[in-house]
């Protein structure tokens, strides 16, 4: 697996793969150079920071309040349910001893197959 990196420098020296050598090096000389350049460049722009003393303090500061933080809770997390999409309704639960819908096996009254005659068969 590549990273981002390596794969915008491969696309960059796409072009130069196929020059001889001495005009290889050369490519990669005047692509640094203009790397170095270009972050020099930055580097002026960037203004640094003040000492604590001379900083401009706001009047309004002292009125912030401090963002609520909520106590996570004791053991594992809740597994998140699907969010079901526009339109999709959630389908009832359909036991297969009776073929009805909406309840689960320990509420149905029907027995099971091998709870009916099991006391009658002896060995």
């Amino acid at each position: 697996m590549t990273s981002n990196s390596a794969e915008s420098i491969n696309t960059l020296f796409r072009s130069a793969r196929k020059l001889p050598i001495t005009r290889l090096i050369d490519f990669f000389v005047e692509l640094v150079q203009k790397w170095y350049f270009e972050r020099r460049q930055l580097g002026e722009s960037i203004h640094p920071v003040p000492d604590e003393l001379e900083w401009e303090i706001d009047e309004n500061d002292d009125k912030l309040e401090t963002p609520y933080m909520d106590k996570r809770q004791v053991g594992r997390p809740q597994e998140n349910k699907r969010i079901p999409s526009r339109g999709e309704e959630t389908g009832l639960t359909i036991f297969s001893r009776c073929h009805h819908k909406g309840h689960m096996r320990y509420q149905s009254k029907t027995p099971l197959a091998s709870q009916v005659g099991s006391s009658s068969k002896q060995k």
